[in-house]
């Protein structure tokens, strides 16, 4: 657990901006996830920043992109910003499908 994860966010006209800061690992995916969820359903576009990022995990990317990957039929669009946007994109996780789409199911089970 990184116990150094902040996430900071800026409410712009139409959009919020997401800074994220410290290690980011599989709580701290769990922890983007869930600042997500809360957002007003009507927002247009989340920006995450991800300049702050020291180290990152590459099993917590994993979670992220399953949640991202159920996200398909959202309005937002999510756009990733930063020196360690390349990091944190879509198709730079370790393969492990079956963990992600079972703590998703998880998760948003306990959120909803």
């Amino acid at each position: 657990m990184a116990s150094n994860f902040e996430i900071t966010i800026t409410e712009k006209s139409d959009s919020f901006s997401l800074k994220l800061n410290g290690d980011f690992d599989v709580t701290s995916a769990y922890e983007l996830i869930y600042a997500i969820k809360k957002l007003p359903e009507e927002t247009a576009k989340i920006i995450i920043n991800t300049n702050g990022l020291k180290k990152i995990d590459p099993f917590g990317v994993d979670v992220l992109n399953g949640f991202m990957n159920s996200l398909k039929s959202q309005s937002a669009r999510i756009v990733l910003t930063g020196s360690n946007s390349n990091q944190l994109s879509f198709g730079n996780s370790w393969s492990t499908p079956k963990i992600s789409k079972f703590f998703i199911k998880e998760l948003n089970s306990f959120y909803i």
